[in-house]
């Protein structure tokens, strides 16, 4: 079951998550996760946003809809291992970063993703637009997507280069500590403090509740 999360002004299209559990495996190790899937639509259209682990569940919460895009917001295989078989069910095009085709590669050997996500693209949906922001660091094409008329003061869909409390993992392959501190705080915290950060695990946060902390970050060194 989705919730509504967030809406237009207009109050038509809305914000729904779906929170979906699997596993996430790289460089050797498994780990149990529980992911957020984003749904942005009216009543007859949308976009899905990392529909991960239970194609089912995210085509339940589409409930019929056209799907304009299925959208990813980087290519670790928690967020991509099931978007084959969503994009199949629901009749729509997978756009990813091209700089994480070698993660693709991983899950889906042999074939890419059906579109490219390229900086500062637009995908609109039911009338309101998402801009695709390039934010590497997590991974190399790792990709925010940013909607300003969503909520009272837009909406960031931030996959995992920014959570409640500090930025993505970098611990791991193609991963980049420095690289993600660039795109979080020339990419992220330069977006209005209102913005509300929609992550790809855990709660939600703020542009403006986690500005204040990016030095603590750089200090600690995650």
């Amino acid at each position: 079951m989705t919730t509504p999360v967030r809406t237009d002004s207009s109050g038509r299209v809305r914000v729904e998550n779906l929170v979906t559990s699997g596993t996430f495996s790289l460089d050797g190790g498994t780990w149990d996760v529980d992911n957020n899937v984003w749904v942005v639509g009216d009543d007859t259209e949308c976009v899905v946003i990392d529909p991960a682990h239970d194609p089912a569940a995210v085509v339940e919460a589409v409930g019929g809809r056209r799907v304009v895009a299925v959208l990813l917001t980087h290519g670790h295989d928690d967020h991509i291992r099931a978007v084959r078989d969503v994009a199949a069910r629901v009749g729509a095009p997978v756009h990813l970063n091209p700089a994480d085709t070698m993660l693709w590669e991983q899950v889906h050997p042999g074939t890419t993703a059906d579109e490219e996500i390229a900086d500062g693209q637009e995908i609109t949906v039911a009338g309101v637009t998402l801009t695709a922001l390039h934010t590497p660091g997590h991974s190399p094409g790792s990709t925010c997507f940013y909607a300003p008329a969503l909520g009272e003061g837009g909406v960031l869909f931030s996959g995992d280069t920014l959570f409640n409390g500090g930025p993505g993992a970098t611990g791991r392959s193609y991963s980049d500590f420095p690289t993600i501190i660039e795109s979080i705080r020339e990419r992220v915290l330069t977006l209005p403090e209102s913005t509300e950060v929609l992550t790809g695990h855990g709660d939600a946060t703020s542009v403006g509740a986690e500005k204040p902390h990016l030095q603590e970050w750089v200090d600690r060194g995650h």
